[in-house]
């Protein structure tokens, strides 16, 4: 909504999520289960990753196909999602875990991480 040219456009992208997690060992000898970090990214696996109020989401909801849909309030750039990411799992991670950071990257070249 936010961007003039062929980018404003429908289209797909592949991404790549690094996750770095800090924290005290558990009894399991680990910081954090990795089915806990996984089940936070299968959210977005083959979804539509949409800004609120972009007109797509009306179309996704008529078609019957609204919960094909994740909802950002800003547009789903790497920097926005790293940032989303981030809050998520500090919200939802084991208390043990100190520290996350995630860094989203859509090529090589073109990447996000918060600072």
């Amino acid at each position: 909504m936010h961007h003039d040219g062929k980018c404003s456009r429908p289209h797909g992208h592949n991404y790549e999520i690094e996750v770095t997690v800090t924290g005290e060992l558990t009894e399991e000898g680990w910081v954090v289960d990795k089915g806990d970090i996984t089940a936070i990214l299968s959210e977005w696996d083959h979804m539509f990753l949409l800004e609120k109020g972009d007109p797509l989401v009306d179309a996704f909801e008529e078609s019957g196909d609204g919960s094909a849909v994740v909802l950002f309030e800003d547009p789903p750039t790497a920097e926005v999602m790293s940032l989303e990411l981030e809050r998520r799992f500090r919200e939802e991670l084991p208390e043990n875990v100190s520290e996350v950071a995630v860094e989203v990257s859509e090529t090589a070249e073109l990447c996000g991480a918060p600072v």
